[in-house]
């Protein structure tokens, strides 16, 4: 049954066509620009609901349901990404920057990898320094079976081409404490750090 559900969401995601990240599509970028960029209350279940373990960083197995108790911006990317992901991670820097100091521990960021062979944790770790990211981030790494699971539950769209990179949906979500999504941003050319911080800072003051 399991199985089956996974597969359903996943044909679903499919459907979607906001996609970036690959060279030998250029038409792609430019339709992002006409996508319709943000989707509130996008899920009615929790995304934790699934049991599964991914690693981080820094080598830590990390359970899915472990994320649950926090607020959470998240992203689906990969780290040899050569345009959309490095600008959603900035995107989602500068939505931190925005966010009242005193939501620190109270608030995550979490970047989950499309790539299943090359984003191990050491290269997530190279990506956590060049990237100057800071303790609240979190990357993650699983199994292809893991980041086709992943996808589905939040409905984005990756592709794997013959070379090892991807063409993806660039979606920045925020998430509730319980799972739920509140918030999804689509489209690399709408991305809105002020959008994401006022989404963050909403659930700051019903949720603590």
């Amino acid at each position: 049954m399991k199985n089956r559900i996974v597969t359903f969401l996943f044909v679903a995601a499919a459907m979607q066509t906001s996609l970036s990240c690959s060279p030998r599509n250029p038409e792609t970028n430019a339709a992002i620009a006409t996508d319709t960029g943000v989707h509130s209350a996008a899920s009615s279940g929790s995304i934790y609901d699934v049991k599964l373990a991914l690693d981080n960083q820094n080598g830590e197995k990390v359970e899915w349901q472990s994320l649950r108790g926090k607020i959470r911006v998240m992203a689906m990317v990969f780290t040899h990404c050569p345009s959309a992901c490095p600008i959603i991670t900035l995107q989602i820097k500068s939505a931190e920057s925005r966010i009242p100091a005193s939501a620190h521990g109270k608030v995550d960021y979490t970047l989950i990898s499309f790539d299943a062979k090359r984003d191990t944790a050491a290269r997530l770790r190279e990506f956590y320094k060049e990237q100057h990211l800071d303790t609240n981030w979190q990357l993650l790494h699983g199994s292809a079976d893991d980041v086709r699971t992943i996808a589905a539950l939040l409905n984005v769209q990756y592709k794997e081409w013959p070379g090892g990179d991807f063409t993806h949906s660039d979606v920045t979500f925020v998430i509730d404490s319980n799972g739920h999504i509140v918030l999804r941003q689509e489209g690399i050319a709408l991305q809105n750090p002020e959008v994401v911080a006022h989404a963050v800072t909403a659930l700051l003051k019903t949720a603590f």
